[in-house]
């Protein structure tokens, strides 16, 4: 099991690498070519866009992942044709209707917005709200299915081929938004034609053009409450920028959100690669194995989930200025103040899928929506209290506390349904081997930031590989065994 899970995480690891470059290649791009407030515009563009798709999702893709191990596996009243059918019709279905109402939506726009770009690229975008839909339910589908390869092969296409489509735009026809989201549009409209023939040639007798009303019932009634929780969990990884416009304005909200982005990026390598790994695989060791065979896998995955986050946590705290100064100018760096705060953040939450499974196995999706509620309250209230006593720092002091409180919240109710183990000790000791990374390559200083990004990541990558290998008897054996020295 751990060699599968060394595989799947391999896969959708080096997949996020990939889309982790693409979106360092297009983070200069964007913040030389947009000015700061437009820059601080598209952030609010694309938390919206994520809000109004979540919601259109109505939580069928989560309901995919979760029944598929169970149908598949005739423990379930369905079969693969109601499933496939059910699945792939409603989100068509959702995703045309949630489109009509985002243009809709551009009639109660404010009239100040109709004398620049942002009606006309809201209006371009209008066609993601289909797409992403609809193509999420067949995502889901291949995850779900532990396509590992074939899911990470299209997530790395639709990044790098809508960042070749956006960069012709901008510098070929408008330095603006509409290129952003006209390059987005186009690529995914082509990668949603070629997935869609591919899903029907290998999986077409199971596609019907049909709903089974009582599968989608059982589907919604898990999947609504996790709709909550994705449009709560949009609201707390992106609340505070409408927050900050607010209160500090559109310069320092372009600041916070190039900062943050780039913590979205090097976070996706880890936590997003861990979560569509670890998930899919403990179902479906719940459904062919038993409880203890799950328990052993997720305490293992968790160990390893530590190990691998907090160099990252302390890594990139330690290079953001020279990281942010070289990809978007000295114009962002005020906004690496919120890195440290922001990847902890990040790091704690991403554990909560793994160390909450018995939340996602006993379908406890109700009481997540409110756990998430719950913490967009948090996060809402002390967004408002630090802002104007710290700036964008207190907006990030925000998103530390309110994901710790989740995620603690999540891991005491899901211990009630299945205990889980945590090692804490491994986790002080990873901490620790981290926090001495960060001292030494703190040593580095160059006049040049990329001379001291390279440095600070070759010395920061030697020493914690080091003292893990010295430390993690398990590491070393690997090591030896397949490298072929003898100890």
């Amino acid at each position: 099991m751990l060699k599968n899970l060394f595989i799947h995480f391999s896969k959708y690891s080096l997949s996020n690498i990939l889309i982790a470059l693409a979106g360092l290649v297009s983070f200069p791009i964007l913040t030389r070519m947009l000015t700061v407030e437009q820059y601080g515009v598209m952030s609010l563009i694309g938390a919206t866009l994520t809000l109004v798709i979540s919601f259109g999702k109505l939580g069928v893709q989560h309901s995919a992942i979760r029944f598929y191990s169970e149908i598949n596996a005739n423990k379930s009243p369905f079969n693969l044709t109601q499933f496939f059918s059910t699945v792939l019709t409603f989100s068509a279905c959702a995703g045309a209707v949630f489109t009509g109402l985002w243009l809709l939506g551009l009639v109660f726009l404010p009239e100040h917005h109709y004398e620049g770009t942002v009606v006309p690229a809201l209006f371009i975008a209008s066609v993601l709200v289909f797409v992403r839909i609809f193509y999420s339910s067949i995502l889901n589908i291949y995850r779900a299915k532990e396509f590992s390869g074939l899911v990470s092969m299209h997530s790395v296409s639709v990044k790098y081929g809508g960042l070749m489509c956006m960069c012709l735009l901008l510098f070929y026809w408008q330095q603006d938004l509409r290129s952003v989201y006209g390059g987005m549009v186009i690529w995914e409209l082509l990668t949603l034609v070629l997935i869609g023939y591919h899903l029907f040639k290998h999986f077409g007798e199971h596609i019907r053009f049909s709903v089974d009303p009582a599968l989608l019932k059982t589907m919604l009634m898990y999947g609504i409450p996790m709709l909550g929780t994705e449009l709560a969990y949009g609201l707390l990884n992106t609340g505070d920028r409408y927050i900050i416009q607010l209160l500090i304005g559109s310069d320092d909200l372009g600041r916070y959100a190039a900062a943050y982005n780039l913590c979205n990026i090097i976070n996706g390598v880890i936590a997003l690669s861990v979560a569509m790994a670890v998930r899919p695989m403990y179902l479906r060791l719940w459904a062919e194995e038993g409880k203890e065979r799950t328990r052993q896998f997720i305490e293992m995955s968790t160990k390893y989930y530590w190990m691998a986050s907090m160099p990252i946590v302390f890594g990139l705290s330690a290079i953001s200025e020279d990281l942010i100064s070289l990809l978007a100018s000295s114009k962002y760096i005020e906004g690496a103040v919120i890195v440290p705060y922001v990847m902890s953040g990040f790091a704690i939450y991403g554990s909560a899928v793994i160390i909450a499974a018995g939340i996602f196995i006993y379908k406890q999706s109700m009481k997540l929506m409110i756990f998430v509620l719950a913490s967009v309250l948090l996060n809402v209230s002390l967004n408002f209290a630090l802002i104007p006593m710290f700036g964008i720092k207190g907006a990030a002091i925000a998103t530390l506390v309110s994901f710790s409180a989740l995620t603690a919240v999540m891991y005491f109710y899901a211990s009630r349904l299945l205990f889980i183990r945590l090692p804490l000790l491994k986790i002080a000791q990873y901490t620790l081997a981290a926090l001495i990374m960060y001292i030494g390559i703190m040593q580095f200083h160059y006049e040049s930031y990329l001379y001291n990004l390279i440095f600070k990541i070759a010395a920061g990558a030697g020493i914690y590989a080091a003292i893990i290998f010295l430390t993690e008897r398990d590491v070393r054996y690997i090591v030896l065994k397949y490298t072929g020295i003898k100890a």
